[in-house]
């Protein structure tokens, strides 16, 4: 009677009104099948874990006692799940109805498959293109970085987020995984702070001759980056590039962080030279749109990146 079917894991770091909303969405649609929820908490400063323990009394928190990073405070609560699947999910998602269980069934049913994902909505409810299904070799990367998504979804293994299929690339936003299947191929790679250690982990699953399924009829909305706004200006962006440098390095070595930073340096300029024209076009014509910063100022940190490696190893 007691018996969990479903074990969440929620790593949360000052996140709190969020937080509350994703357990709520948990709560809410998981009727049909018994959970646990597992809150690892990042040392958050805005009450998320006094706020867990009033309004979730039967939520598990786990105080890391710094921000840890992602993989390593997935890791800390890996041991204590009461169920033979684990849900990683952020907490910047809402969980729409008949997903949990659709994911669940998907486990229960084809004992070949090692993880599964589902259709990830944005905050407008557009659904968010899926990973390329490819091994990211660094001459890959380099592809996938100069050349737009429309030419290249034609060119590598492309997955339709809107129909079900085998995969071999998922978000870790929402990934389920058995727990047998962690056991075996180990759990996050805790190199990696932040980013990139999804792909790790599903490459590993697929290597060890495990499956991945994709369902696009389960559905959660992810408001994408509801923790890392909150973290220093350009945080993000350096983390992503240092995260897959660090994912190059540790499949290919040092040619490997080679050609990625190599078509970081590429791919940027080249962005940079649509943008700088496409905003002196805009003074031009007097026009105050001012949606390019952002994009000019990311490309700008890349380089920089690039150029001094501000993140250390």
């Amino acid at each position: 009677m007691n018996k969990i079917d479903l074990s969440i894991i929620i790593v949360n770091w000052n996140t709190r009104e969020l937080l509350h909303n994703c357990i709520s969405s948990l709560i809410e649609t998981s009727a049909e099948i018994k959970i646990e929820i597992i809150v690892v908490d990042n040392a958050s400063k805005d009450g998320s874990r006094d706020m867990v323990r009033n309004a979730f009394p039967n939520v598990i928190i786990i105080n890391s006692g710094a921000n840890i990073g992602f993989a390593r405070a997935n890791n800390l609560a890996i041991p204590q799940v009461q169920s033979s699947n684990v849900l990683f999910l952020n907490p910047d998602t809402i969980i729409k109805n008949g997903a949990l269980q659709k994911m669940t069934n998907v486990l229960l049913e084809n004992h070949s498959i090692g993880a599964a994902g589902c259709k990830i909505l944005d905050m407008e409810g557009k659904t968010v293109e899926l990973p390329f299904q490819i091994e990211g070799t660094p001459l890959k990367m380099l592809f996938l970085q100069i050349f737009p998504f429309n030419l290249i979804k034609r060119i590598f293994p492309y997955q339709n987020p809107y129909q079900n299929g085998y995969v071999k690339n998922l978000f870790g936003a929402c990934l389920m995984v058995r727990k047998k299947v962690l056991d075996q191929v180990g759990y996050f790679d805790e190199q990696f702070f932040m980013y990139a250690e999804d792909i790790d982990l599903c490459q590993r699953i697929h290597k060890n001759g495990w499956q991945l399924y994709y369902l696009s009829d389960a559905e959660i909305i992810h408001l994408e980056g509801g923790a890392s706004d909150k973290a220093p200006s350009d945080f993000s962006t350096l983390m992503m590039c240092e995260s897959v440098s660090k994912l190059m390095y540790k499949n290919y070595g040092k040619i490997g962080i080679f050609i990625y930073k190599f078509g970081v340096i590429i791919s940027s300029l080249l962005r940079l030279v649509f943008l700088f024209t496409i905003r002196a076009l805009n003074a031009i014509m007097n026009s105050k749109e001012k949606k390019y910063v952002h994009n000019i100022h990311k490309h700008l940190t890349k380089l920089k990146w690039c150029l001094f490696n501000p993140l250390k190893k």
